[in-house]
């Protein structure tokens, strides 16, 4: 399965084909806005990382993965590791394996996918209303 991962920060920031180096691509750009004053609502709705996973059928999935999600895998994974105050990237980055991975990315598309669901029932309540 070939793997690429977009990388977003209040724009498009950058591409890869190793997870790891996304999410520390991610998290460095993440913590550089955090450290400027950057809101939660910029840290919840203009970051994530788009992950695509073609199969060998030629199938191409795509989830995006925001940013509490990504955190809390990170921290899970020891990706992100904390320090007395501060939590900060690992080096050296430690090895995901790519099922887990891939896996991630279902169950953040799922989420979602049951969200916009939830969004849709109340739109669709409120209209008959």
């Amino acid at each position: 399965m070939k793997q690429k991962f977009e990388v977003y920060v209040a724009g498009p920031i950058s591409e890869h084909t190793s997870f790891e180096e996304a999410l520390k691509s991610f998290f460095t750009a993440v913590m550089d806005m955090v450290e400027k004053g950057t809101s939660f609502q910029v840290l919840e709705t203009g970051c994530w990382i788009t992950g695509s996973f073609e199969m060998e059928d030629g199938k191409v999935h795509r989830a995006p993965l925001y940013f509490y999600d990504a955190r809390d895998f990170a921290v899970r994974e020891k990706v992100l590791v904390q320090n007395s105050r501060d939590k900060f990237m690992a080096d050296p980055l430690p090895s995901i394996p790519a099922q887990k991975v891939y896996l991630l990315f279902i169950e953040a598309g799922l989420t979602e996918l049951l969200s916009l669901t939830r969004v849709e029932t109340e739109i669709r309540g409120m209209s008959h209303g």
